[in-house]
């Protein structure tokens, strides 16, 4: 059977799953906590690219791109036809949002990030150039998740 999507193509939607899997605290957490329709095992499957015949469901890849906090899926999904996935302006949240059990696991996960790397900077009593870009770098993140949950707590 001819496929009308390439192999190319379907390597870039298993990129996106991993993505967004990683970017919402890795298929353990999301299995965990239940946050879309199917596990840790499925949710490793579909981030496998050897797994070529398992791809996570619609639902399960926008479960996946809201917990994550980026369109991972939908960007892909655009790209690969052509088109450019764009926010809106203001990065508004649509009207009606409320902020999700998932956007409580993202802040404390990104939270614990600014953690990790203060506490691993601290460790030998000074900041190399490195561990202050990660930190920095770790609490734009969290400043970003952050924003995300006021824009939605207004949008409320």
């Amino acid at each position: 059977m001819t496929r009308a999507s390439s192999d190319h193509q379907r390597t870039a939607l298993k990129t996106a799953t991993f993505a967004a899997v990683k970017a919402g605290g890795g298929s353990q957490a999301i299995g965990e906590a239940a946050l879309t329709r199917v596990g840790q095992p499925m949710l490793s499957l579909y981030a496998a690219t050897h797994e070529d015949s398992r791809f996570a469901g619609i639902d399960v890849a926008l479960d996946l791109d809201l917990v994550a906090g980026q369109p991972f899926h939908a960007r892909a999904l655009a790209s690969l036809q052509g088109f450019d996935l764009t926010p809106r302006a203001g990065g508004a949240a649509a009207p009606g949002a409320m902020p999700t059990m998932a956007d409580a696991i993202r802040l404390i996960h990104e939270a614990h990030d600014v953690e990790t790397a203060v506490l691993e900077g601290m460790a030998d009593g000074r900041l190399t150039p490195a561990e202050r870009r990660r930190i920095k770098t770790e609490i734009a993140e969290l400043r970003a998740v952050l924003a995300e949950i006021e824009a939605k707590v207004d949008a409320a």
